[in-house]
């Protein structure tokens, strides 16, 4: 019991002799204006500003292809995959040919046939069926011979009507039936005597060139079955597998050169000018010099800009379908000055302002002032204004959001 009362005696004690300290220690409120420290900038106007603008393209093949064959047929062969390297004319597929290799042989063999009915035109016919020709018109002569005594004979016994009339017309139309059969005889050993007409062997020889062509349309179709790469690339895709029947022009593979790569850019058409003596193109982390431009002249109708595109130079770091960057400066001629983007302090309806400190005469102190100023340009840390300030205008370049239009403050230059 004794110890309690003890502790409360002394916590009372205690408790007194802290207020009675803190009243003795107590001061009057001072009541001049709290001045607080700003860092500022000294401004120059100047004539013009340059920032950087770049442009985003695409690394690209100078020359890209779909091979297909020109020719239909089944595809027996593909000799090269997806991601492969490929060799000029070096042979990546095949079609079967023996369809067309049946084809030439018949051609062949009707060739042949012609050009032995050729010999035998230019040769003219045998010794042996010429006589025979000859002894035909002898035994023609000699029945229709026979056949006009006969129809002379009649012809009296019919007179003295010692014949019927129908014996008559029998003997009659008997020798001229010879009569026409012995010129018949004739014309033919005429003919055979005389060899074969020139126009006959022209016409069999035209007859051996057109075969001679078309052995010749089949061996260019087989010659088509065969694939080859027409320049040195990269195989991209690979769009059949063996054994399809393609038609003619349908892709097979696609592929890429990779020796001769270039960049491709739009710009809008007032950089292009600047964009021409560009030297250099980002690729890759890597700037990587270009050999030259070319613009393609025509304008976007939804982008409005035109396409350059560089030719770079060989390097195998550098793949076909890569991000590459276009970096041009662009220069604006006029009247500006130069703030950290820091000094900005919103105004009314969306502009921009920032506060001038001018000095006060009875202090040393400095009082803010807003001022108004146009935005023309800002590259994240600092911006580019248009604005009425003198030259070696002290503005507040950091902590404006802790100060407001009246106050004082204490100038400390920016580092």
């Amino acid at each position: 019991m004794w110890n309690r009362l003890f502790l409360a005696v002394g916590l009372w004690s205690f408790t007194t002799a802290l207020i009675g300290c803190g009243q003795s220690f107590s001061r009057e409120p001072d009541n001049k204006p709290v001045v607080l420290p700003a860092t500022v900038i000294r401004t120059q106007t100047q004539s013009e500003y340059s920032f950087s603008i770049t442009f985003y393209g695409r690394i690209q093949s100078v020359r890209r292809s779909l091979l297909s064959f020109e020719v239909p047929g089944q595809i027996i062969s593909l000799l090269i995959d997806e991601g492969e390297t490929v060799k000029v004319n070096q042979l990546i597929a095949r079609l079967d040919t023996s369809i067309l290799e049946a084809e030439k042989q018949k051609l062949i063999a009707s060739i042949k046939v012609e050009q032995s009915i050729l010999l035998r035109l230019e040769n003219g016919e045998r010794e042996e069926v010429i006589a025979a020709a000859h002894a035909m018109v002898m035994r023609m002569e000699a029945e229709t011979e026979r056949a006009n005594l006969d129809r002379d004979r009649v012809k009296k016994l019919r007179i003295q009507n010692a014949t019927t009339q129908t014996e008559y017309e029998e003997a009659l139309y008997e020798a001229r039936s010879l009569q026409a059969s012995l010129d018949a005889a004739k014309a033919r050993f005429r003919e055979l005597e005389s060899g074969t007409r020139s126009e006959d062997v022209e016409t069999q020889k035209n007859r051996i060139n057109e075969l001679d062509a078309q052995v010749d349309l089949v061996n260019v179709r087989i010659q088509k079955a065969d694939l080859a790469a027409p320049f040195a690339a990269h195989v991209m895709k690979r769009l059949v597998d063996e054994g399809t029947v393609v038609r003619g022009g349908e892709p097979v593979f696609a592929i890429a050169e990779f020796e001769q790569l270039e960049a491709r850019f739009s710009v809008p058409i007032e950089q292009l000018a600047e964009a021409k003596t560009a030297t250099s193109v980002h690729v890759g982390g890597v700037n990587h010099p270009v050999k030259k431009s070319r613009v393609i002249p025509s304008v976007s109708p939804r982008t409005r800009t035109v396409d350059i595109v560089f030719h770079l130079k060989q390097s195998k770091n550098i793949i076909e379908g890569q991000a590459c960057t276009l970096t041009l400066v662009e220069t604006v001629r006029t009247r500006c000055i130069k703030l950290p983007i820091s000094a900005l302090v919103p105004s009314l309806r969306g502009l921009w302002s920032c506060y001038r400190l001018e000095k006060e005469k009875s202090t040393n102190a400095f009082r803010v002032i807003r001022e108004e100023l146009t935005v023309n340009h800002t590259d994240g840390d600092q911006v580019f204004v248009e604005a009425s300030l003198p030259d070696d205008s002290v503005i507040v370049c950091e902590g404006a959001h802790k100060l407001v239009p009246g106050m004082l403050v204490h100038p400390k230059d920016a580092n």
